[in-house]
This record gives C-alpha cells, structure tokens and sequence, in this order.
C-alpha cells in the first residue's frame, strides 16, 4: 500500500505545482497610459532633468529632452504619464509633440529628442 500512495504522491504534487504556477503566471491585463497636455515653463529639475512647471506649480518630469529647448521657455508638451523613477518625485511625461508658446512661425516646433545630451 504504501507503493502506491508514494507513487500518487510523487505524481499528484508536480501536478499540483505546475497547476498553481500556471495560476499565478496569468497575464494582467493592460491598460491604456494616460494621455496629457501641459502648457508651462520648462526648467531645470535637480539632477539636470528638463522640468515643464504649470502655471498652477504642478511639475513634470520629462522622460526625454525637447530637441533645441531651453529652461525658461514656455511650452506645452502633449504625450503620456510614464512610470519611471525619473529625477525628481512627480510625475513623469514621455513627449509625443511639443512646441513653443507665444514664439514667431519659424520657432514653433519643437520636436521630442531621443536621448540626453
């Protein structure tokens, strides 16, 4: 008798094991990233981070920099909130489009960068 029951055992407990592994391995499903846009003042985080500052004090983070942009300029930034550590404690925004405010024609694009300079 105890042949057999250490054969079920030695049969039903890999089972088992798989069989909650399987469970637990369930993908989550995905959600959509929030979608915003911002109008400010970027500046210049902490760490050396660009910053985009909303009139109502509200910051930032730029998950990339704004090709040819400059701390101080007022922008608006359209793209999603990314989770990522960032530079400084907030939230933190990957650029999709982005241009000057209250800048001539030929200034007005500004397009995301890929990198840090």
């Amino acid at each position: 008798m105890t042949k057999y029951r250490d054969i079920i055992v030695l049969l039903v407990i890999p089972v088992a094991l798989l069989a909650s592994g399987c469970m637990h391995g369930a993908a989550k499903p995905q959600t959509q990233p929030e979608q915003v846009r911002v109008e400010g003042e970027l500046s210049q985080g902490q760490f050396g981070c660009l910053q985009v500052r909303t009139a109502e004090g509200q910051r930032y983070n730029l998950a990339r920099d704004l090709e040819g942009s400059k701390p101080g300029q007022h922008v608006w930034v359209e793209g999603y909130v990314v989770k990522t550590k960032g530079c400084m404690p907030g939230p933190s925004l990957m650029p999709q489009h982005a241009g000057l405010i209250g800048a001539s024609l030929a200034e007005t694009p500004v397009p995301a960068g890929s990198g840090r300079r």
